[in-house]
């Protein structure tokens, strides 16, 4: 019965080391000021807006918020992490005519032309449309206009949103916080070829 018992605490003490090595971080929602990463965190940024239904980023001059101000960081951040690859995603929602991954696609590779113009390196950038496939789950409390509040690992599903209509700002609010565009994280080990190193 005491070999059983040693077995078994030697086994479950493995079990629990096995859960705690530092490799087996999951992914998650990060933000620019993070500084730890793995492959498949989604890393928020200041949003950009877009020309009403049309692919293109609205210029400067036409905006309230400079999307080249709003970029910059990003562009920042790619570039102090160069071991990283990057997919660049953009995500509507369900209400929004144009949801399709082909309409976000092409977003998404607007945005990812203004960065590669400020300087983002596009050996280590790609482009993706996610149309309405991955509502916004939250990583924080988010206070609606209505003065509720959501807590973190809320999801923003087309029900979920469709259950707020009766308070007009609150669902026009959450549909916004679904229409974004973030960074992804697909690889951790890139080394630059060598016939593209500099000389």
């Amino acid at each position: 019965m005491r070999t059983l018992n040693v077995i078994f605490i030697l086994a479950f003490s493995a079990l629990l080391i096995s859960f705690s090595r530092p490799g087996d971080v999951k992914p998650g929602h990060k933000t620019l000021s993070d500084s730890s990463f793995v492959v498949g965190d989604v890393v928020a940024f200041t949003p950009v807006y877009f020309n009403l239904g049309r692919c293109t980023l609205l210029a400067d001059k036409d905006s309230v918020f400079s999307q080249t101000d709003s970029l910059k960081p990003v562009v920042k951040f790619i570039n102090d992490h160069p071991n990283f690859v990057f997919e660049i995603r953009n995500h509507t929602d369900t209400v929004n005519p144009h949801a399709s991954t082909k309409y976000t696609a092409c977003r998404a590779k607007s945005v990812l032309d203004r960065m590669i113009e400020l300087g983002a390196d596009k050996n280590r950038l790609t482009a993706k449309g996610m149309g309405d496939i991955e509502p916004l789950k939250l990583s924080h409390t988010l206070y609606l206009p209505s003065g509720d509040s959501l807590t973190a690992g809320a999801v923003l599903t087309h029900r979920f949103i469709a259950s707020r209509k009766s308070k007009k700002d609150d669902w026009e609010y959450l549909r916004m916080k679904n229409r974004r565009t973030d960074l992804k994280i697909v690889r951790t080990d890139y080394v630059e070829p060598v016939d593209t190193l500099k000389k």
